[in-house]
């Protein structure tokens, strides 16, 4: 996803390109942090999550980084409580979960 926008060339192609990241009824992202990000990607993934949350579309983020590393995860944002409003932390539950 992040490369794919990233290879966007104008910022009406990367606005379109936005969009089919940010109306389906649902989105996961899987291993958020398992590879470093450089600042272009950050800003993507950041976008992507701040545009869902203002469409109050779901998004599922996996990773295995603590909250205290997302710093690392989103270089150019304050970790702070308004910055990370989009992103609600749920940590894994213990249970497991039977198929109906």
């Amino acid at each position: 996803m992040l490369h794919d926008l990233a290879a966007q060339d104008s910022s009406t192609q990367l606005s379109r390109r936005l969009s089919r990241y940010t109306t389906p009824t649902l989105l996961c992202c899987d291993e958020v942090g398992y590879l470093a990000y450089d600042t272009r990607y950050a800003d993507l993934l950041f976008e992507v999550i701040t545009r869902r949350y203002q469409l109050r579309r779901p998004l599922v983020l996996t990773t295995n980084r603590a909250f205290s590393e997302w710093n690392q995860v989103f270089p150019t944002v304050a970790p702070t409580p308004a910055s990370l409003t989009p992103i609600r932390v749920s940590p894994p539950k213990s249970r497991a979960f039977a198929s109906p």
